[in-house]
Parts: C-alpha cells; sequence; structure tokens
C-alpha cells in the first residue's frame, strides 16, 4: 500500500463532491491510500515506517474507468451525502441485503441519475446501489 498519487486523489475527491455533494473540505484531515487493484482507502496520516501496513484505514473506492464508491464509505459519511439518495422500505432493504437486485417506483428515483447511489433506510446510510433505468438498482454488495 501506498500514498495515493495525487491525481487518483483529486479524480474520487472530485467524483464524490459532483455526484453526491461531499465537499473536499471533508478529506482534509485524512490521508488517502492506495492498494491493489484501484482500491482507495481512507486512513490516518500514518507516521511509522516499518512494519509498512498492508492497508491503512477504510475501503472507500475502487478507480478504474470510473469511481465506484463502497458500502463503508456510505455507511461512514453518509450523513454528508446531498444528492444521489434513494430510500428503501423494509421489505426492498431486507431483500438488498439478501443479495438481491430490486426495483423501486421509478418516480422514486427522479431526483437521481443512473450510475451509483447512496441506498437509505429511515435515514440510515446502508449501502451503495447501481441504479438502472426504470427504478432497477443492481446489487453492489460484497458476495
Amino acid at each position: 500500500m501506498t500514498i495515493c498519487p495525487a491525481n487518483i486523489r483529486q479524480r474520487v475527491v472530485g467524483y464524490l463532491h459532483e455526484r453526491f455533494g461531499l465537499e473536499p473540505l471533508l478529506w482534509e484531515s485524512w490521508r488517502f491510500y492506495q492498494s491493489s487493484r484501484g482500491r482507495v482507502h481512507l486512513g490516518p496520516i500514518l507516521t511509522i515506517d516499518t512494519p509498512r501496513p498492508d492497508v491503512a484505514g477504510c475501503l472507500i473506492a475502487r478507480v478504474e474507468r470510473t469511481v465506484k464508491p463502497s458500502t463503508a464509505l456510505f455507511q461512514l459519511f453518509g450523513r454528508h451525502v446531498q444528492r444521489q439518495i434513494i430510500d428503501l422500505d423494509r421489505h426492498e432493504t431486507r431483500r438488498y441485503f439478501t443479495g438481491q437486485s430490486i426495483t423501486v417506483d421509478p418516480a422514486r428515483t427522479a431526483d437521481c441519475r443512473p450510475g451509483f447511489v447512496m441506498l437509505r433506510y429511515e435515514r440510515l446510510p446502508l449501502a451503495c446501489g447501481l441504479l438502472r433505468e426504470r427504478g432497477l438498482i443492481e446489487n453492489q454488495l460484497p458476495r
């Protein structure tokens, strides 16, 4: 694991700001680290050189062709998310957490663009979903 290159950090911060309204100031007291397969972690500013940690902090995104936010990001920082939010009912929440994709009334997604969204239940940030057309939310939970 290494300190995240500035261009990757800027890409993640810019995406989170543009898509979810997460202010760049939110990340100033954290350090971004990069590990294998495009994983970006948010953690403390490390002051030790050895032993070198394999991972520092929490996985917040994967960066490949696009930025994919993690469920942990929303569970930790979801109260700061301003947009791309879908509230689920109890039945939808249960189905989602059993690994199923769900379909919600498209009227409930009118304020969202297709792509990654934050899912909530009773205003509690739960997970990351992938919103497709006609209210389909593809499950993004790790299997």
